[in-house]
């Protein structure tokens, strides 16, 4: 008996064969139990409850990154926005001008009475003088005439009332204050500043956010069973087994027919094997010839299509497509000036009225040119034609300005006057104060004076000179 249960206790210490299968079997009972022992002696309970009180707090955490993220954006749009208004506000309701009655009223003379009396020598704006007589008419004083437009003939001394200057400098004023708010008015679009850098901080705070409040990923000290499950049972094949009989006549068949298959130059022999031969390579030259025409004709297709590929962007190329969008016209001084000399007809007491015409506006207009460029492309045996156009603008003249001096020519002869070369004596330099002559027939006239042939009063010819201007 010792000696029966000595074996037995020996052939139990043993580690179990690996190729019987009954040890086997009772090995993984073994484990299996010992295992279900060690579930049995940890607590289920406690890991569980541990690992939702991790997991409760990030999942919080990171639903609050949205509304962290519009809070802090909003606070920052917020603030901003008040700042930015509360600043220009105050700039703007404290703003002001310097309050010296004597430099608006010097502004009031220059800009508003000289300016409709006498124009502007060669500035680019037809209407200067026609804004600065409106601007005379904006003032309203009890028993004194302001508007330039009925004093343009009055004597210089009588021509600038000082209640009149007084009334005017302070439109003046008026209007450079207005100047200076509209001036901190625009600071109103630092508020869009505000606006986008409150945008780009909440999503900074947000993605921020999300990202220090990921939830971090659970760790499991006893994965499953499943994660532990041994590999499948599988037997390598040993490197001196040797193919089945079938296996190998298979392999053997499809050595030969891909070694039939491939083959191009026949044998001279006499036999089945022959004969079965010959089909299989005619058939692989006409199947290259083909192939081999095919390719030519593509060939030849495409070296067809690059040949006139060329030639056909070389005439859309050279094609050009000219597109004139003119605008309205508009005044300019982009010519040289004309000038055009006239003297009366008549003369009183020997006395001689002298005059011209002078030009220097022109009529101008926007013309845009296009120039179409196409481009002969090809990729992947397909070809296209890619075409854009170029687009510049020039600023072309209609009318010259001696064309509108040759136009008022007929107007100043019904006055009184004929057209000379020259004039004898001084220039004239007398502007003739109507600033419709310079709005309506974009030229300036100019006489040796209003009352050359009678003392008392302006001369008739004068007169009809000022009334081209209302016409």
């Amino acid at each position: 008996m010792d000696i029966i249960e000595r074996a037995s206790g020996s052939t139990d210490g043993q580690e179990p064969h690996p190729g019987n299968p009954f040890n086997a079997d009772k090995h993984s009972a073994a484990r299996s139990s010992s295992n279900s022992d060690r579930d049995e002696d940890t607590p289920a309970g406690d890991p569980g409850i541990a690992h939702n009180a991790e997991e409760e707090k990030p999942s919080i955490l990171s639903k609050l990154a949205l509304p962290v993220a519009l809070l802090v954006g909003a606070a920052i749009i917020g603030g901003g926005t008040y700042g930015v208004v509360a600043y220009v506000q105050n700039l703007i309701d404290n703003a002001a001008v310097d309050d010296d009655e004597a430099k608006w009223m010097r502004l009031a003379r220059t800009d508003a009475y000289d300016g409709c009396y006498l124009g502007c020598t060669s500035c680019d704006d037809p209407n200067f003088a026609y804004n600065a007589c409106q601007l005379t008419t904006r003032v309203n004083v009890k028993g004194v005439i302001c508007d330039a437009n009925k004093m343009w003939n009055w004597a210089v001394e009588d021509r600038y009332p000082r209640e009149c200057l007084k009334a005017v400098s302070k439109i003046i004023m008026g209007d450079a204050l207005e100047n200076l708010r509209n001036h901190y008015r625009k600071r109103f679009a630092i508020v869009t500043v505000t606006v986008v850098g409150g945008l780009g901080v909440g999503i900074l705070i947000y993605f921020l956010w999300r990202r220090f409040t990921k939830p971090k990923e659970p760790s499991n000290p006893w994965p499953p069973q499943s994660q532990t499950a041994p590999a499948p049972f599988s037997i390598k094949r040993p490197a001196t087994w040797k193919l089945p009989k079938s296996e190998k006549k298979h392999k053997t068949k499809s050595e030969k027919i891909t070694t039939t298959t491939t083959t191009t130059e026949p044998t001279m022999s006499t036999g089945p094997a022959a004969v079965a031969a010959v089909p299989v390579g005619s058939h692989s030259r006409s199947s290259s010839r083909s192939s081999s025409a095919h390719s030519a004709r593509r060939s030849s297709s495409s070296s067809a299509r690059s040949s006139s590929g060329p030639r056909l962007s070389t005439v859309l190329g050279a094609a050009l497509t000219l597109t004139t969008s003119g605008a309205s016209a508009f005044a300019c001084t982009r010519d040289a000036p004309y000038t055009q000399h006239f003297i009366s007809s008549t003369t009183s007491g020997g006395n001689t009225i002298t005059g011209t015409i002078h030009g220097w506006f022109s009529e101008c207009y926007h013309s845009q040119k296009c120039k179409q460029k196409c481009k002969y492309t090809c990729s992947g045996g397909s070809c296209s034609n890619k075409c854009h156009n170029e687009c510049h603008t020039e600023t072309k003249t209609s009318k010259s300005p001696e064309i509108f001096v040759e136009a008022a020519v007929p107007w100043v002869t019904k006055c009184g006057f004929k057209m000379v070369d020259t004039v004898s004596g001084e220039t004239p330099t007398v502007r003739v104060a109507n600033a419709g002559i310079e709005r309506n027939l974009y030229v300036r006239i100019s006489v040796s004076g209003y009352n050359v042939t009678d003392k008392r009063r302006t001369d008739e010819s004068v007169v009809c000179l000022h009334g081209l201007g209302d016409m």
